[in-house]
């Protein structure tokens, strides 16, 4: 059994040959949906943030929230002190002389609260930096007199100290890096 195959060319003129050979059997009439047209354009923008924070839960909105003595992150207040806790290894220099290796800083009761080497109150002014107001301490059997100031930058403690006892007035300062958990 032997097939032939008709193997004639039609020739079309040219502006037919911009027409598709093959038609769609479907109505014509009815117009083809655009799944990218205006209207879902804008529906999809308008979702987009949605769908972002449900992919992200990193979306909580700290527009309107107030946090006092802390920063907000995700929604949350997160303390100020939190970036100062920790043990710092360095040195305290008085007056030329080094006096001291290390300093630790602790949590105080409120936000704004600091403990420093378990007997210093300091209290927070911004995200980097904290008062130490002038209080009594007692230190090696005697009472001195300390005030201050200090700040945090990228995990580095600068603090300046003044101690005074019996008018004499000494004027420290320590540098440390914040150990490593």
């Amino acid at each position: 059994m032997f097939v032939t195959v008709d193997r004639t060319v039609s020739r079309l003129p040219p502006e037919h040959l911009a027409e598709p050979l093959v038609r769609n059997t479907l109505d014509s009439t009815l117009p083809m949906q655009n799944p990218f047209s205006t209207l879902s354009m804008k529906r999809f923008l308008l979702l987009l943030p949605l769908i972002a924070c449900t992919i992200f839960s990193s979306c909580r909105d700290c527009s309107n929230l107030v946090c006092e003595y802390a920063f907000c992150t995700n929604g949350q207040c997160v303390p100020w002190r939190d970036d100062f806790v920790g043990t710092y290894s360095g040195a305290t220099i008085c007056e030329g002389d080094t006096v001291g290796y290390g300093s630790s800083i602790t949590a105080g009761t409120l936000n704004s609260e600091l403990i420093i080497d378990s007997l210093l109150n300091a209290t927070m002014v911004s995200g980097t930096t904290f008062e130490i107001p002038s209080q009594p301490v007692s230190f090696q059997g005697n009472t001195v007199t300390i005030s201050g100031s200090g700040s945090v930058n990228a995990g580095n403690l600068l603090m300046y100290t003044t101690i005074e006892q019996g008018g004499t007035t000494t004027t420290c300062v320590f540098r440390g890096s914040l150990d490593a958990i």
